[in-house]
Order: structure tokens, then C-alpha cells, then sequence
């Protein structure tokens, strides 16, 4: 697809994804979304351009939102609740609208 991408530099990203410990499901993620979004096509794309493909929330327990937050009211503003496994835990609202993230696909992204 980028032809001018040396293999050295291919190496060194592959290092990079490691290092930043994506998973094989979000490296492909990221060379799609390299794909399907690159504008630039003057020059090939560089380690950052996929690095910065990066899909990490922070999930919250409940103890932590109380910790955080003063009154329901302004936790239910900011936290859209999600019920994992047994338990309930919490992403912040503007992460989900942030990076388009669907109430589905958040169990996938806990770590």
C-alpha cells in the first residue's frame, strides 16, 4: 500500500507496537485507520501515524466515581454506565464520544 515505506522503517514499527503492547486485533485497527484515512499521499505515512491510533479509555469502579464526583447528578453528566461480568464500572462519556466507541465494543478495550 505505501510502497516508499522502507523495510527498516517497518521493523521499527512493528518494535513500536510492541513496546506500546497493541494487540494483533488493534495493529490491524490502526493500519485501516492509516489506510482509509491517510490524506496525505505526497509522502508516506510515519511510525506515529499508526502509533497514534490509540483507542484507550479509562475504566472506572464504582468507589472511584464516588471518590471523583460530589453528587449523582454530576456523575450521571459525565459517566455513562456499562456493566461488566459482575460488576458495574464506568467510562466517561466524552472518551466514548471522543473516539466513537460503542457501549459494545467496551469490553473489548478493558485491559
Amino acid at each position: 500500500m505505501f510502497p516508499k515505506f522502507s523495510k527498516s522503517a517497518l521493523l521499527v514499527l512493528q518494535d513500536r507496537f510492541a513496546d506500546n503492547k497493541f494487540t494483533d486485533q488493534r495493529m490491524m485497527d490502526s493500519v485501516n485507520h492509516v489506510i482509509d484515512s491517510y490524506t496525505s499521499w505526497a509522502r508516506e505515512p510515519n511510525i506515529g501515524d499508526f502509533i497514534s491510533f490509540d483507542r484507550k479509555i479509562r475504566i472506572w469502579n464504582y468507589k472511584e466515581v464516588l471518590e471523583k464526583y460530589e453528587s449523582p447528578e454530576s456523575m450521571k453528566r459525565a459517566f455513562t454506565e456499562h456493566i461488566f461480568i459482575e460488576e458495574n464500572r464506568y467510562a466517561l462519556s466524552e472518551d466514548l464520544i471522543k473516539f466513537n466507541i460503542k457501549a459494545s465494543q467496551l469490553k473489548l478495550l478493558t485491559v
